[in-house]
């Protein structure tokens, strides 16, 4: 694992992958500030400056990018995890790849690369910010506006850095399995979408939903709106 810190960077995503062939597998890139940073289907990641998780991990081993479905969601899980340490059991994953605390987004995260040859998994997450300004999608919140503690980032990022490389390697070695955790911290389960319900998420990540004739489907990727 190498940890690389810049101020200021227009996205981490986008630096990893520019530079993918000058760093190895499991290179991490923090930043204090993304001038133009990015979430899922283009839209745009607003952090204020210095005072949030803000990061992109390269990866360049084979089996794991072309796992690149359950590394979505398993990231997903690795913050949930990490988070729930501050804030307790409140904290669950929104299908496929959203960290919420109760009904509010705390952590987005994206996926972007090139198959075979290297993924770049983006994680931002709220830590200290007190106010978020304009419209969202989701309600966001933060770790301070949970729990009324400032935070040192710098100790939050080595810490969930190691966590994540911790997890990545035994995920990839056969000796973790988070299928079922996966389901406990379903956000989306028994609630209603575009889809119908959701029933449950599958052995393949995927997400079981029921249709109102009583038949399933099984979405394999896109947006979730309820």
């Amino acid at each position: 694992m190498k940890i690389i810190h810049l101020n200021q960077i227009d996205s981490t995503n986008a630096y990893l992958i520019r530079e993918n062939t000058e760093y190895d597998d499991m290179t991490f890139v923090e930043t204090d500030y993304q001038t133009n940073g990015k979430g899922r289907e283009n839209r745009t990641w607003l952090a204020q400056r210095g005072e949030n998780s803000m990061f992109s991990i390269l990866i360049k081993d084979k089996q794991l990018v072309e796992d690149y479905a359950a590394l979505s969601i398993l990231a997903a899980l690795l913050v949930r995890n990490y988070l729930s340490s501050y804030v307790m059991d409140k904290v669950t994953i929104k299908w496929p790849n959203d960290v919420y605390v109760g009904d509010k987004k705390i952590c987005g995260i994206l996926l972007q690369g090139k198959i075979p040859a290297y993924l770049v998994i983006g994680i931002g997450i709220n830590v200290n910010q007190k106010e978020f300004v304009g419209e969202y999608r989701a309600t966001p919140t933060s770790l301070y506006l949970e729990t009324n503690q400032i935070f040192d980032l710098a100790k939050f990022n080595k810490g969930l850095f190691i966590y994540i490389d911790e997890h990545l390697d035994l995920f990839k070695n056969g000796l973790y399995n988070p299928i079922n955790e996966i389901r406990k911290y379903n956000y989306l389960k028994g609630k209603k979408t575009q889809y119908g319900v959701v029933v449950d998420i599958n052995d393949d990540f995927s997400l079981k939903v029921e249709k109102e004739d009583g038949s399933t489907v099984d979405i394999q990727s896109g947006e979730i709106s309820y």
